[in-house]
């Protein structure tokens, strides 16, 4: 699979470049936008880089996806992160 790439990518330290692979991938193949983890495996990588708005749009689609209690838990946590430091920052 194109996400497992990218997501390999990313664990040999091209991170930014994985997200850019996982963005057209989702781009030409939609129904890859509909799998949680990778999903969130990327919008971390977007909050890891301080891509705080990015992220934070990332995970508020993410959040309208079928999602394990535990991702809920983790995406939730992301976002209330990202708000307390977007509002810190006066963005």
């Amino acid at each position: 699979m194109r996400l497992n790439g990218a997501e390999q990518l990313a664990n040999s330290g091209l991170k930014e470049s994985s997200v850019v692979f996982a963005k057209e991938t989702y781009r030409k193949y939609p129904d890859t936008k509909l799998i949680p983890h990778y999903r969130i495996f990327f919008a971390d990588i977007l909050y890891e880089k301080g891509l705080y708005e990015e992220a934070l749009g990332e995970y508020f689609d993410i959040q309208k996806l079928e999602l394990t209690k535990e991702e809920k838990t983790e995406v939730q946590s992301r976002v209330n992160s990202i708000n307390k430091i977007l509002l810190n920052t006066g963005k």
